[in-house]
């Protein structure tokens, strides 16, 4: 499939303070205004230090080009499920493709957001849904709906 890349998810995650940031990209900028990376390094990089000591970082997006930006800004810290995600800006979700897996993989992600010990979201409703698995999750909000 074009415009779609993957990547893998560590084992080292286990012992480490986990934040999971969900950055909803591509056609979300319809609903919401979109969030510049950098400012979600900012956010990440705030919540490390509060966090103190070992922490990683789960990253679950839409957007290839953020988990690559995730990942050389935070290098090994930075770990992703093995996915399809856009690499020329076309939404995931309108995408020809195996609708049962893009299912199960917004899932699998959403759960695993869910057990985070701190949530960095833009607006969408998959890092929402995230906080309703676990209301005790530390819930930073990096952008509101429109």
């Amino acid at each position: 499939m074009t415009g779609v890349q993957t990547c893998a998810l560590p084992i080292y995650l286990q012992g480490a303070r986990i934040i999971g940031v969900h950055y909803r990209g591509t056609d979300k900028r319809q609903d919401a205004p979109r969030v510049p990376y950098e400012a979600v390094a900012s956010a990440v990089i705030a919540q490390a230090a509060r966090e103190g000591g070992d922490w990683k970082l789960f990253a679950a997006s839409d957007e290839q080009a953020f988990v690559d930006f995730m990942r050389e800004r935070f290098g090994a810290r930075v770990a992703c499920l093995d996915m399809r995600r856009s690499t020329d800006g076309s939404p995931i979700d309108v995408v020809q493709g195996d609708n049962r897996r893009k299912g199960a993989d917004a899932v699998l992600d959403c759960l695993l957001l869910s057990r985070c010990d701190a949530l960095l979201r833009t607006a969408s409703n998959l890092g929402l849904c995230a906080s309703f698995f676990n209301p005790r999750v530390l819930v930073v909000e990096l952008s509101r709906e429109r």
